[in-house]
């Protein structure tokens, strides 16, 4: 996943991404500190073109929501 932050900088040059060790099975996404996907809650990860448009739409004044996609695929190693 970590590649695909450099898609959602491109996208929004101001975003600051922050990212830290947690569970090994989460992967949790806040905007503004809202929480708008949770990969404990959903088992998947996030569609990223979902939480990119979110960024996107908040740093346009928007109001954070939440991703309701997910990855159509997840490889498990």
């Amino acid at each position: 996943m970590t590649f695909k932050f450099i898609y959602l900088k491109a996208a929004v040059p101001g975003a600051q991404i922050h990212g830290k060790v947690g569970r090994q099975t989460s992967f949790e996404v806040l905007v503004n500190g809202q929480e708008i996907y949770s990969k404990l809650k959903t088992h998947a990860f996030p569609d990223f073109r979902d939480v990119v448009s979110i960024v996107k739409d908040v740093s346009e004044g928007g109001k954070p929501s939440t991703v309701e996609k997910t990855e159509s695929c997840c490889v498990l190693l």
